[in-house]
């Protein structure tokens, strides 16, 4: 069966971190079980490290640093690592992200 190829930016990851529900949780969930087939780049897994690894994003976080790092590797062992050859820079509002669109590409 075919996956859907997804990129699951950093903040989609945070929040099913910190809610209990919701549509972000339900997203990293579906990964895990495979219904989805995450697409990871170097330069989304040094923006997840970075924020991974700053305590006060999680002060209201109902999993601990040990599950917390427990998730994300997870997360990470069901990701579909790509390089990325190309740099299309497509200039987004938010230029930070300009790599998201290039891990999708």
């Amino acid at each position: 069966m075919y996956k859907k190829r997804i990129v699951v930016d950093t903040n989609i990851f945070i929040a099913a971190l910190l809610s209990t529900n919701g549509i972000s949780r339900l997203m990293i969930r579906a990964c895990l079980e495979g219904a989805f087939q995450p697409l990871m780049g170097m330069a989304l897994f040094t923006e997840y490290e970075d924020l991974m690894a700053r305590d006060i994003l999680f002060t209201t976080c109902p999993l601990d640093a040990i599950e917390r790092n427990k998730l994300f590797n997870a997360f990470l062992s069901v990701c579909e690592w790509k390089n990325i050859y190309y740099l299309w820079r497509p200039n987004l509002r938010d230029e930070a992200d300009n790599h998201l669109v290039e891990l999708a590409i």
